[in-house]
């Protein structure tokens, strides 16, 4: 494991206060730990980049709070209504970019809104209610 000791290969930085840090080096079938003060991790979070060489991969990026846990998910949780269950999960994800799959097609976008359309009750000629 290397805890934090991936030594910085370049650092650039920039008159307005932003700087890029290039950390590199093996880690040979481990983990990579790197420390941040907790007020930095939004930006950390925002800008990180990982890149592997060889055969490697990376398989997640965690990191630990002291908020608790069930406040945070609260906070970004998507809230959806036992009724009508995907009209509410349609409304709460506006403003989200979002790619749909369904038999032979894919759709990717914003949601902007919903809008209800009566459905055709399949054995009558007008819209089931």
């Amino acid at each position: 494991m290397v805890q934090g000791n991936l030594p910085v290969k370049r650092m650039v930085l920039y008159k307005h206060g932003v700087g890029f840090i290039e950390r590199g080096g093996a880690c040979e079938g481990g983990l990579v730990k790197l420390s941040f003060k907790r007020d930095e991790m939004d930006d950390v979070l925002r800008s990180l980049s990982v890149f592997v060489r060889g055969k490697g991969q990376v398989t997640g990026v965690s990191y630990e709070t002291a908020d608790d846990i069930s406040k945070l998910l609260a906070e970004k949780a998507i809230n959806v209504p036992d009724k009508e269950a995907m009209v509410g999960l349609l409304r709460a994800l506006r403003g989200y970019r979002v790619r749909l799959w369904v038999p032979g097609e894919q759709a990717e976008g914003k949601v902007v809104g919903t809008e209800e359309v009566p459905q055709m009750d399949r054995w009558a000629r007008s819209p089931a209610r």
